[in-house]
């Protein structure tokens, strides 16, 4: 979800909300227990020997507390003192990729708590596919550009990790209209330097662990343009166009839903659909109109977690695409 917690310590994120931190900082003992685990699909064993590191981060200040080698059966038992300023992480490093599980829950009254720590083996060849792909798509602003919001949920199914090589550094790529303008990268479960754009290619070249991550970016289409295509290089089954110029037209695998959603006083007419590998949807735009620029302060916040919410009215856990 493009809410989820990053961290810049993390190689590999696993994004995650946190609990509320006290303003008042209290110290506590904690006795922590748990595994290391390796992820092998429908089962997971033991990882033996493998370093657990605990770390804590507040605003200002991260880096590790303690460390130790798990036993033969993964297992790992650690005492620390938890201050209520802290928010904890366990990481445990497999294959050269560290992973990172769920923010300890370490709030007064928690004295004993139990986690796993789940790592996998890599491969240059594990599929990761595009499982849903949400957009968000203004009204002209009064300098005719239409801000955009393209969200896309990635899935790796299978039980490794997709690595990058020497020979294929990319792990994953998603094209973007190729009349967009001032693309960044928004909210990501991945370091902001593997992201890259290029044109009119963003790639990934960050390992993408077992599971979910998502990937914002945002970017705007010039003035008086007529038309866009939007080219999906894989199969998609489920995308969420979101139009708030009514007059608007989409094709290509999508079907305008029947009613509309309203955020903030501002209504957007829904089309969704499956799309196939290589179909190109097209958003004819009805004539220009000059509207206040107030348009996507407010969307990329507000209607980051809408695109998600309507995703999930049509899809349960999915994920996304690579090469």
């Amino acid at each position: 979800m493009i809410a989820a917690l990053l961290f810049p310590l993390t190689l590999v994120a696993q994004g995650a909300p946190t609990h509320a931190v006290d303003t008042i900082p209290r110290r506590h003992a904690v006795h922590l227990t748990g595994h290391v685990l390796l992820n092998r699909g429908a089962d997971s064993t033991p990882a033996a020997a493998t370093r657990l590191i605990l770390h804590g981060v507040t605003p200002t200040v991260q880096g590790p507390i303690d460390s130790l080698l798990t036993t033969a059966d993964g297992a790992f038992d650690l005492h620390f003192t938890a201050d209520t300023g802290v928010v904890y992480l366990l990481s445990a490093r497999w294959a050269g990729i560290e992973y990172f599980a769920l923010p300890l829950d370490t709030r007064e009254g928690s004295p004993r708590l139990d986690a796993n720590v789940v790592v996998a083996d890599t491969s240059a060849a594990a599929p990761v596919a595009l499982s849903a792909r949400h957009l968000l798509v203004s009204a002209p602003a009064a300098t005719g550009t239409r801000d955009v919001l393209d969200l896309a949920i990635l899935t790796n199914a299978g039980p490794r990790t997709r690595v990058p090589t020497v020979a294929a550094p990319v792990t994953w790529r998603m094209l973007l209209p190729h009349a967009a303008i001032n693309a960044r990268v928004g909210d990501a479960e991945f370091a902001t330097e593997t992201m890259i754009i290029h044109g009119d290619t963003l790639a990934l070249t960050a390992p993408i662990p077992p599971g979910q991550r998502s990937i914002s970016v945002t970017y705007q289409l010039p003035p008086n343009i007529s038309a866009i295509t939007l080219t999906v290089a894989q199969p998609v089954p489920t995308v969420n166009l979101l139009m708030e110029e009514p007059g608007a037209h989409v094709t290509g695998g999508l079907v305008r839903a029947d009613s509309q959603l309203v955020n903030n006083g501002r209504s957007y007419t829904r089309w969704s659909g499956a799309v196939v590998a290589g179909q190109g949807i097209v958003i004819r735009f009805p004539g220009s109109v000059a509207l206040p620029p107030w348009v996507l302060p407010v969307l990329v916040g507000a209607f980051a977690l809408g695109l998600v919410a309507v995703g999930a009215l049509a899809f349960g856990p999915a994920r996304t695409q690579s090469h």
